[in-house]
C-alpha cells in the first residue's frame, strides 16, 4: 500500500497570498520530493471524507507514515498540529521560508530554509533537500523521539507500550479502514466476533481473498448460533438487536466464511461453541484492533482499542484468540 504524508501547512482563504504561497510550496517542492519515494502528499484541505476536519487531521498526523510541517508565517494552527506530531513521536520534516525567524521552541530542530526563486525551483534544489530527509524518515532504523520523551515525561523510548483508544468505533471509521488491516497483513491475520456482519460486504470479501491468495493465513472465529451464552450477550432493547436476528446473521456469515474457505486453503473458519468472546477482534502482523462488546450499546457506539504488535496487550489478545481457536477445533 502506498505510504502517506500529512502536510501541516498554513492554508488561508481562496485566492489569498497565504493560499498561493502554500500551494506553490506544496506543488513545486513538497509533492515532487514525496513523489520520488512514492509517498502520497495530503493537506487538510484535500480531505474529502465526511466528518470533522479536526478529527481527520489529528488522525492523519497520528497514522500517516510521515509529516511535513511548513512553519512559514508562524501560523498558530501549524504549531498546534506540529506539537501533536512531536508529542506522539511522529516523523516530521520542518520547513520555513528563507529569511523568516525560526521560533525559539523549535529552533533546535533541523529545519529546511527554502525559497521560491525560479532558478532554484527549476534546479529542484529544495526538492532534493526534502527528498533526502524523506529517505531518512522512511528508513528502517529511524526512530523519532517524542517531544514528551525528550523532556523525560515518558520514560519509554521503545514506544512499545503506546496504545490508542477511540471513544466509539465510528470515530475510528468503518470500511475500508478495517479492510486495510487485512490487506496489510503478510503472514497471519485473525478475525473474531459474534456475527462479523461487516465482513459480508463485497469489498471486505475481496480483501480477505486477496490477502489469502497472497499467502497470508487467515483464521476466523465466529460465535455458534446455539451458544449457551449468546442470549445473555444480546440486549433486545437496542435497535436491530434480537435473539432471532443475531442468530440469522451468524448463520449467514458462517456460511459466507465457509464458502470463502472453500476458495482458498489459507482461510479457515471455526465456530465458538466453548468459551465466550468479549471483543470483536482483528489481529494483523502490526497491530490488534479490539472493539469492546458492551451490553449497553451497539458496536458502532462501543470503544475501540488498538495495540501495536510489540506491546504486551497485543500478545494478550493474540493469546486469547489462540486459546479459543484451539478450544473450538
Amino acid at each position: 500500500m502506498k505510504k502517506k504524508c500529512f502536510v501541516i501547512s498554513p492554508i488561508g482563504a481562496d485566492d489569498s497570498a497565504i493560499r498561493k504561497h502554500a500551494d506553490n510550496v506544496f506543488k513545486t517542492i513538497i509533492r515532487p520530493a514525496l513523489d520520488e519515494h512514492d509517498v502520497e502528499a495530503i493537506r487538510a484541505d484535500h480531505m474529502s471524507e465526511p466528518g470533522k476536519i479536526t478529527d481527520q487531521m489529528l488522525q492523519a498526523i497520528l497514522e500517516y507514515d510521515i509529516c511535513v510541517a511548513v512553519l512559514t508565517g508562524h501560523n498558530p494552527n501549524v504549531f498546534y498540529e506540529l506539537a501533536v506530531a512531536q508529542a506522539a513521536a511522529r516523523p516530521v520534516i520542518l520547513m520555513i521560508e528563507n529569511g523568516q525567524t525560526i521560533p525559539f521552541d523549535v529552533k533546535d530542530y533541523r529545519t529546511i530554509s527554502y525559497d521560491l526563486d525560479p532558478e532554484n525551483i527549476f534546479d529542484r534544489v529544495w526538492v532534493k533537500e526534502v527528498a533526502k530527509q524523506v529517505a531518512v524518515l522512511l528508513s528502517d532504523d529511524y526512530k523519532p523521539l517524542g517531544l514528551l520523551e525528550t523532556w523525560g515525561v515518558i520514560s519509554n523510548p521503545t514506544n512499545e507500550h503506546r496504545y490508542w483508544l477511540s471513544r466509539t468505533s465510528k470515530e475510528f471509521g468503518e470500511a475500508p479502514r478495517f479492510e486495510d488491516m487485512v490487506l496489510n497483513s503478510t503472514t497471519t491475520c485473525n478475525l473474531m466476533g459474534i456475527a462479523l456482519m461487516s465482513w459480508g460486504k463485497k469489498s471486505s470479501t475481496e480483501a480477505i481473498l486477496k490477502t489469502a491468495n497472497s499467502g497470508c493465513k487467515i483464521r476466523i472465529l465466529i460465535m455458534d448460533e446455539n451458544h449457551y451464552a449468546l442470549p445473555h450477550l444480546i440486549n433486545n432493547k437496542l435497535p436491530g438487536e434480537s435473539d432471532n436476528s443475531i442468530k440469522e446473521r451468524i448463520q449467514d456469515m458462517y456460511s459466507h466464511f465457509s464458502l470463502l474457505s472453500d476458495k482458498s486453503s489459507n482461510i479457515e473458519v471455526r465456530q465458538i461453541k466453548e468459551g465466550i468472546v468479549h471483543f470483536q477482534i482483528i489481529i494483523s502482523d502490526s497491530e490488534a484492533l479490539c472493539l469492546q462488546y458492551l451490553f449497553s450499546r451497539i458496536g458502532s457506539e462501543s470503544p475501540l482499542l488498538r495495540y501495536p504488535a510489540a506491546s504486551p496487550l497485543y500478545e494478550a489478545i493474540q493469546d486469547e484468540f489462540n486459546t479459543l481457536w484451539e478450544l473450538n477445533k
